[in-house]
């Protein structure tokens, strides 16, 4: 091109948008957008947001819009983790998500989060407001504020905990207490635990409240909650999705 171009400068317009077409046309992977809209239809979008850019403004524009709704959907990711309230697979020691395991048994006053990232501040204040959410629909089951109610939050997934995420775990902490409740944790890792103890959190929520496996740590939450029960209150129950 750099040395041929004038050689091109007599033909008709016709042969010269021929040649662009068939030099674009190998450019666009039909198949790969199929394949974007079958497994993710985020990362499709992205793409038809970007080729239309690029249509309407030009090129350069349309790689800035790419880059900037990319930066845009990977910071969204950053603060809204997913956070699934758990449920125990009928039968099984198994926990799964109450919203794809319909049948999931629920201990009555105890709620089980789980989020699928580590604890830092980039996604600290979604996970206090989903354990402030889970811990009040627990309590409201047993009688609303001031009765016992128990928040297990199952930490396997959380690989590191930054100083923010241990402030906001501590005030999680300080908030369920003040409210009559407990927290449990389950499956921490070495280094999640290396940073409670140093930040003083372990020490505050209590060595008896740690535990290796969900199941047991449920059970612990249960006996707690039934403990109030049965002192006048309420029979205990487990509970479904469905019928909650």
């Amino acid at each position: 091109l750099l040395f041929l171009t004038p050689l091109f400068r007599h033909l008709p317009k016709a042969i010269l948008a021929a040649i662009i077409v068939v030099a674009v046309v190998g450019l666009v992977d039909v198949k790969g957008a199929r394949e974007l809209w079958r497994v993710d239809r985020r990362d499709f979008g992205l793409m038809l947001a970007t080729f239309a850019a690029t249509l309407v403004l030009g090129i350069e524009e349309g790689i800035l819009v790419g880059a900037g709704l990319s930066v845009a959907v990977v910071l969204h990711q950053i603060t809204q983790p997913h956070i699934a309230v758990l449920g125990r697979v009928p039968g099984t020691d198994r926990y799964r998500n109450v919203k794809n395991q319909k049948d999931a048994v629920l201990e009555r006053g105890v709620a089980v989060l789980r989020m699928d990232a580590s604890l830092f501040y980039g996604n600290a204040e979604a996970f206090r407001a989903a354990t402030r959410n889970a811990f009040r629909e627990a309590q409201a089951e047993v009688g609303g504020p001031r009765h016992r109610a128990a928040l297990v939050i199952d930490c396997y997934p959380i690989n590191r905990m930054d100083s923010t995420g241990l402030h906001v775990l501590h005030t999680i902490l300080h908030e369920i207490r003040a409210a009559g409740g407990r927290i449990y944790l389950s499956g921490v890792k070495r280094a999640v635990d290396e940073a409670l103890t140093a930040g003083g959190v372990g020490d505050a929520i209590g060595l008896e409240h740690y535990f290796h496996e969900l199941r047991p740590a449920v059970d612990a939450a249960a006996s707690w909650v039934r403990a109030e029960e049965s002192m006048g209150s309420e029979p205990t129950a487990v509970r479904t999705p469905a019928a909650s």
